[in-house]
């Protein structure tokens, strides 16, 4: 859902009056004389002037949307939409929440409690081995009250269990309308809750699952409770973004997956009001009834979303010539980046950019299940030496033309949590070759065989060439990620073959894509992070198995210090110092062990006219237009204010 700000003034209407005027003169009253009248004054009717056309933004997107319904399709270009139609209820921003729609996000100083409770046979309650829930058996492990490691584990044997339960409590703003002028409330919020949890709403069940209650308190104020032994290091964002129960809480739910009044024009609290949607382009007006219209917010009085579909070049084209003011990350392919930079240099845009929370990653496969690929990356050498082979600067400056960054460790560079001791090893062949020859690869050259061979290595058959099939999909980022990587290995006396493959071949969950089932050597592939550490990429409870179908460790890892910090970090309030200090361990581990190397962080691009001031790129805004009610024109504002 949306996190922004907005802006607006409201547009200014001239009106004139039309002055008539009738004057009477006495010419006086003599004896058998008429009154008489003087001839009427010229009337004055002054030139009727000319209405202020109203100020419009013109934001330009890649695809149209299916639907604006909150549970409805998912797309990005719908993400963005939603930033003016609704605002809040809290943005993400450098990986944390703010709070938008209400007072405060609950933190431990506030709104979040930890209590024991109890629980009994067949009641509900996560299961720590599996992250989902379960109902409580004899025999199924749990996390008792106090605990927060694997290692102090428990199997239920009867009678009652403690454990923890997390409470947290939220308090909206109040004077919040929506636009047609019906107060915001707590209810609205519980009606989306109960729309979310319903059967017939296709959307993520995730946290819904995990709540036990979800009530108001309140005419403004709510609780969230969490079912036992779910300690939710996101707990400040279960609050769930209203819907107007007021105009929608007589619908059947399965029917508001397809009611223009979700689908088409959702009314929202936010900046702007959909007027109409046609012809490939939806027009808003800017909401008179805005919480930050005092604000003189959004600036624009109209607001233009168009879709252009996938041609980048023309995207370009369109912001140079007028007809787009902003052009959304959808339309920037990183093949567009340096004919962007040229643009920008000849003066006929601008942009902005941040490295992104989407993270390009090398993993390797320490422990494939395919007895014809050979186990190169089962040893921890050779995965360091590989990883010193790689330039991963130079495939910034290559790939992205210098935009986006290289991480220190899995975690965004901008994270919090980021660990400022850790880094992975550093570029540095010649070291890496050393390494390799200790780890068993040895360089030979002869008549059939050139580069490196396996002499001693570890689970690898002797005389066995380090040549190896790099996956990845088929993208022009890819290609170029993958001809870079081979170059650079090559150096090292190490072969690769890159190999291109879609989406659904490669990432299919398990037995049957080729990642998942664990039958690759190594891959290239990108990684979203959010507000919580996703280390359960690496933990030895998400590799794909027949009893883990839907694991996402491909690269088999295995290490029972990880999984006991990673399991810390999953099962702690994240705002807590042992899930500070567990975070800080797996990012240890990964850049000691390095079963996947961290190469860049995408660059989030925004471009735009440069008389468009307020455009700020966030890495982890679920929009780089989040504060669409922001922007404004002006003279010499084309760099993010």
């Amino acid at each position: 859902m949306k996190h922004t700000k907005q802006l607006w003034f409201p547009a200014i209407f001239l009106l004139a009056g039309i002055l008539t005027g009738c004057s009477l003169f006495a010419a006086g009253e003599e004896a058998g004389g008429d009154i008489s009248t003087s001839e009427p004054a010229a009337t004055q009717v002054p030139p009727t002037p000319t209405p202020i056309p109203p100020e419009t933004l013109i934001v330009c997107l890649q695809d149209e949307p299916e639907s604006l319904y909150l549970y409805g399709a998912a797309s990005r270009s719908a993400d963005t939409i939603l930033q003016a139609i609704y605002d809040g209820p809290y943005d993400l921003l450098d990986y944390t929440f703010e709070p938008v729609l209400l007072e405060a996000v609950p933190g431990l100083e506030a709104g979040v409690q930890l209590n024991t409770v109890i629980v009994q046979n067949g009641e509900r309650y996560l299961n720590p081995e599996t992250m989902l829930p379960d109902m409580l058996k004899y025999g199924k492990p749990y996390w008792p009250a106090g605990c927060s490691s694997p290692l102090c584990q428990q199997s239920y044997s009867g009678g009652e269990a403690q454990m923890e339960q997390v409470e947290v409590h939220f308090r909206m703003k109040e004077g919040i309308l929506w636009s047609d002028g019906e107060p915001v409330t707590a209810a609205d919020s519980v009606f989306s809750y109960e729309l979310d949890r319903h059967p017939d709403t296709p959307s993520s069940k995730y946290v819904v699952d995990r709540t036990q209650i979800y009530e108001t308190t309140g005419e403004y104020e709510l609780r969230w409770v969490g079912i036992p032994g779910f300690i939710d290091p996101d707990y400040g964002s279960n609050f769930w973004s209203p819907l107007p129960e007021h105009l929608l809480g007589a619908e059947d739910p399965a029917a508001l997956l397809n009611s223009p009044q979700t689908t088409l024009q959702p009314v929202g609290w936010g900046p702007y009001v959909i007027e109409s949607w046609q012809n490939q382009q939806i027009v808003l007006n800017s909401n008179p009834q805005y919480f930050r219209a005092g604000e003189g917010l959004p600036a624009f009085d109209r607001l233009v979303f168009r879709f252009l579909g996938n041609d980048s070049d023309s995207a370009l084209q369109q912001l140079v010539t007028g007809e787009c003011d902003v052009l959304d990350e959808s339309l920037i392919p990183t093949s567009s980046i340096e004919n962007l930079l040229d643009l920008q240099e000849q003066g006929a845009l601008e942009f902005s950019w941040a490295a992104g929370s989407v993270i390009e990653r090398l993993d390797f496969n320490t422990a494939p299940l395919n007895a014809s690929e050979a186990r190169f990356f089962g040893e921890t050498r050779t995965r360091q030496a590989v990883s010193m082979c790689i330039d991963r600067e130079g495939l910034v400056q290559t790939v992205l033309n210098g935009l986006g960054a290289v991480p220190d460790t899995y975690l965004p560079s901008g994270h919090p949590l980021v660990d400022q001791d850790v880094s992975y090893p550093e570029y540095d062949p010649a070291a890496a070759m050393a390494l390799l020859e200790q780890a068993g690869w040895l360089e030979v050259e002869g008549d059939e065989v050139k580069g490196r061979v396996a002499q001693g290595v570890w689970n690898v058959e002797s005389g066995t060439p380090f040549s190896f099939t790099l996956k990845t999909v088929d993208g022009d980022l890819q290609r170029q990620v993958a001809g870079k990587l081979a170059e650079d290995l090559a150096v090292c006396g190490i072969d690769v073959q890159p190999s291109y493959g879609s989406s659904d071949g490669l990432f299919t969950s398990w037995p049957d894509g080729e990642v998942f089932s664990r039958t690759f050597s190594a891959v290239v592939w990108a990684w979203p992070v959010f507000s919580s550490p996703p280390c359960e990429m690496y933990e030895s409870g998400q590799i794909p198995s027949d009893t883990s179908r839907y694991g996402i460790n491909a690269s088999g890892f295995t290490n029972s210090g990880f999984d006991q910090a990673c399991g810390t970090v999953q099962l702690s309030l994240a705002d807590s110092s042992k899930a500070v200090e567990a975070a800080a361990a797996t990012e240890q581990l990964l850049a000691e062990e390095i079963p996947g190397l961290p190469l860049f962080e995408r660059p989030r691009v925004a471009a735009y006219a440069t008389d468009i001031c307020g455009v700020d790129v966030n890495p982890s805004a679920f929009s780089v237009l989040w504060n669409l009610e922001e922007l404004h024109r002006g003279d010499d504002c084309g760099q993010a204010e």
